[in-house]
C-alpha cells in the first residue's frame, strides 16, 4: 500500500495504477477504500448548505479528488460546468488590474 500511495502521489495518476506484486487483496481493499472516498466526498457536499463553514474547503477536496482520477467536464449551455462558466463570465476579472488594488 505504501508502493501504491508514494507512487500515486509521483505521478499524481489514477489509483487504479498498481504495482503488479500487489496481492489481489490489497488491490481490492484499495479500490474500496477509494469508493468509500468518493460516496463520503459526495454525500457529504450533497447535505452541505451554501455557506456552511468548511464547503469552500471541502468543494476543493473534491475537485483535486476529480482532476487526479482524470475526470474533467467541458461545458455546455445546459450542463453544470456550463452555467458555473456563465455566471463567471458576467463578472469580468483581471489579475492586473487585480493586483493594483493590493
Amino acid at each position: 500500500m505504501r508502493i501504491l500511495l508514494a507512487r500515486h502521489l509521483r505521478t499524481r495518476g489514477s489509483l487504479q495504477q498498481v504495482p503488479e506484486e500487489m496481492s489481489k487483496a490489497s488491490k481490492d481493499s484499495m479500490e474500496r477504500l477509494h469508493g468509500a472516498i468518493a460516496d463520503k466526498l459526495s454525500d457529504t457536499i450533497r447535505n452541505m448548505e451554501a455557506g456552511d463553514k468548511g464547503l469552500a474547503a471541502l468543494l476543493n477536496v473534491a475537485r483535486q479528488f476529480l482532476k487526479d482520477n482524470g475526470i474533467d467536464s467541458v461545458a455546455t449551455e445546459t450542463n453544470p460546468v456550463g452555467k458555473v462558466a456563465d455566471a463567471v463570465s458576467k463578472h469580468p476579472f483581471d489579475p492586473a488590474e487585480s493586483l493594483k488594488h493590493h
